[in-house]
């Protein structure tokens, strides 16, 4: 009853329009036009930030790139790619078999390599997964990074990075109990085994992201002796153990094709505050490596990392939406499905002759 009391009508009308205000201030600082239709974005953005207008990833320059490649190396964060659970119910369904179909055309050309990592454990990446066809063929990563699955293993194989120790759980599962209960809509994820995170993706954002800065700094405090580190994501505060980021992993990966013979095109997709040690590991590896042997020639690297949405970012080009990132990803299977059609053809024109 105290609570109805202090929550009055006008309350609410005010709360209602200081999230209309944090609406309109969010879609200017990502690039939307306020004034003008949803569809037609423009740079309106801080003077700290990027010109989005002049870094936006263009299908053709992506296509361009990859039909004058040999081998190629695909990272997609499967946070991005995957829908929301209301997403899924309003259709979202459709667009992620089509992001999946996307993916198995990917695969099927000669020289590619693609990897999906995940911040979800294996048994849900999986499950994810379960109705794509050929999934063997496909990189996986989950737990940004803990475990990891080649190409061309099966799908119950999956390495380890690192040993990590867990004794620094238990002081943090205590700490985001603390603050899930004090914060309705939030929950603590703790069932994985280098990390713990505290979700509030589904409650009042003023009052979360507020809590969520407090928790942030009592977690700094009180873990600053322990090997581990503090994240904050699009909706999460996360604890995990030193070491087990995607930008480690991604390092690795990339070590591991170095080893025999590299890559001349690589494709890096993420849209969140933790993927940036990904695009930090990718600028340092773009700076150090622009070339590559190949057959005797010399042959250029040609590396796109890209943010989606969020803006400054360390990556070098820019996605406004997700359906921004379904058209390069169409764009590129599209190349794939014409070329197994022309050699179709030239091999049913030869056994012909």
């Amino acid at each position: 009853l105290a609570w109805c009391k202090h929550n009055t009508v006008l309350r609410w009308a005010e709360n209602i329009l200081e999230d209309m205000k944090r609406i309109r201030a969010h879609m200017v600082e990502m690039g939307e036009d306020i004034a003008r239709s949803a569809c037609c974005r423009v740079g309106l953005v801080k003077s700290s930030y990027k010109e989005i207008s002049s870094n936006i990833l263009r299908p053709s320059e992506v296509n361009t790139a990859y039909s004058s490649c040999k081998t190629r190396l695909v990272l997609l964060d499967m946070d991005l790619l995957r829908p929301s659970k209301e997403e899924m119910e309003d259709g979202g369904d459709i667009v992620w078999q089509q992001t999946l179909g996307s993916i198995e055309l990917l695969l099927k050309e000669q020289g590619n390599c693609v990897f999906l990592l995940s911040s979800d454990s294996p048994e849900n990446l999986l499950n994810m997964l379960k109705r794509m066809k050929g999934i063997d063929k496909l990189g996986l990563a989950a737990e940004d990074g803990y475990y990891y699955k080649w190409p061309g293993s099966p799908r119950d194989r999956w390495d380890q990075r690192q040993h990590v120790v867990t004794q620094w759980k238990e002081v943090c599962s205590a700490l985001m109990h603390t603050y899930a209960e004090r914060t309705t809509g939030t929950y603590v994820q703790d069932d994985q085994v280098a990390s713990i995170t505290w979700h509030y993706g589904v409650s009042n954002p003023d009052f979360a992201r507020m809590q969520g800065k407090e928790l942030l700094n009592h977690l700094n405090d009180t873990l600053a002796h322990l090997p581990v580190e503090v994240v904050v994501g699009k909706s999460f505060v996360r604890v995990r153990h030193q070491g087990v980021t995607k930008g480690n992993l991604v390092s690795h990966i990339i070590q591991h094709y170095s080893s025999r013979g590299g890559v001349d095109f690589l494709l890096c997709l993420g849209d969140d505050r933790i993927d940036e040690d990904m695009f930090h590991t990718l600028k340092d590896y773009q700076q150090a490596a622009q070339y590559r042997q190949f057959e005797g020639e010399e042959q250029e690297i040609k590396v796109f990392t890209c943010t989606v949405g969020r803006q400054p970012a360390i990556a070098s080009y820019c996605l406004y939406t997700h359906e921004d990132v379904q058209e390069v990803l169409s764009q590129l299977s599209l190349q794939t499905k014409r070329k197994m059609r022309s050699a179709a053809t030239m091999l049913g024109l030869s056994s012909l002759q």
